[in-house]
């Protein structure tokens, strides 16, 4: 029961990314051992995000669009329904609301007792990026509504020459699915001298303190004309309130990748598909951490993004497409670990 939190339950545990349930008290390195598959429920296709676990069901939905209920005690399916397309991150639950977006754009809000449609934001809303509008990362809490980033899937498209992609992310209204504000990583001057990409593939981070949402990018798909805007692989903090951007690192510089691109030293496609997390350091300060597909993990200053363990960070892992530091990371503020 990792991810249990009554009435409400996510991705990482908690809006900090800390992936720690500091309540969990049954399990220990003396007993850890003993565990055992309880029961086990068939699913269409596979599932790649981290079940949630609310008032005695579970959570989760599958590369096919299915998304099931399934009662915790039993593994007696509750509900199913599909959406029509692949659910691949982990289901936020609110309110009595599952949300979560799937891999065409669009945004859900179903009614956790029955699974009916409660709300849908069509990926329509993003139609100026493109037809390949794509969601992979999980909604997170932001007080009483819901941040959810939003990414293309054109890189992975091979033989695509014009690109459109802007990564963005979303404040929404968890009743109705209404959109406060949507803000985009590339700005509109960039984006119009042809920079394309800089996907929001992971799930955003909130500080409530300072009103502010972390996000990770991806890499470029496509290099324009002027200088780089500086936002791809890079951590980007927003105002909470308005969308506004309060800063940006960018982390990895010149990484321009797609589908016709052989990955390699300069062409890293080093993406931040991990999700950032927020800790506070021995003298005080509160710091943000987070770790990249090339094998860094990077820490920053959470109010300015003020590099801390240096501008390249820490080598940790042997970087890929698909390697690195590519989900990875826990923060445990009570041991300092």
């Amino acid at each position: 029961h990792l991810f249990r939190r009554p009435g409400r339950s996510g991705w990482r545990y908690d809006a900090l990314g800390s992936r720690d349930n500091t309540a969990e008290r049954a399990l220990r390195p003396a007993n850890v051992g003993q565990l055992g598959v309880a029961w086990r429920y068939p699913t269409a296709a596979p599932v790649t995000g981290t079940p949630a676990v609310v008032d005695g069901a579970v959570y989760a939905g599958d590369y096919a669009g299915n998304v099931y209920s399934v009662n915790e005690a039993t593994g007696r399916l509750n509900w199913e329904v599909n959406v029509g397309n692949s659910v691949t991150a982990s289901i936020l639950v609110t309110d009595n609301t599952l949300i979560f977006g799937d891999d065409t754009g669009n945004v859900w809000g179903l009614n956790a007792d029955t699974g009916a449609t409660t709300w849908e934001l069509p990926a329509p809303a993003n139609t100026d990026v493109g037809p390949y509008v794509s969601v992979f990362g999980s909604a997170t809490m932001i007080g009483n509504n819901v941040a959810i980033g939003f990414t293309t899937n054109e890189e992975n498209v091979p033989g695509l020459t014009t690109y459109l992609g802007n990564g963005s992310v979303a404040l929404l209204n968890p009743d109705s699915g209404h959109v406060i504000w949507q803000t985009y990583a590339i700005p509109a001057a960039a984006y119009a001298a042809g920079w394309r990409g800089a996907g929001i593939w992971s799930t955003p981070t909130y500080d409530q303190a300072p009103h502010t949402i972390y996000v990770g990018t991806g890499n470029y798909y496509q290099a324009g004309t002027g200088a780089d805007p500086g936002v791809e692989d890079a951590v980007m903090a927003f105002d909470s309130r308005t969308g506004a951007l309060l800063w940006a690192n960018e982390l990895v510089k010149g990484d321009i990748w797609n589908g016709n691109i052989v990955p390699g030293p300069n062409n890293p496609d080093a993406d931040l598909g991990d999700s950032p997390k927020i800790f506070t350091l021995r003298g005080g300060e509160t710091a943000v951490g987070i770790g990249s597909k090339d094998g860094f993990y990077f820490v920053m200053d959470a109010a300015t993004g003020r590099p801390i363990n240096g501008p390249n960070g820490l080598q940790l892992e042997a970087g890929g497409p698909l390697g690195g530091l590519f989900a990875t990371g826990a923060v445990d503020q009570r041991d300092g670990i």
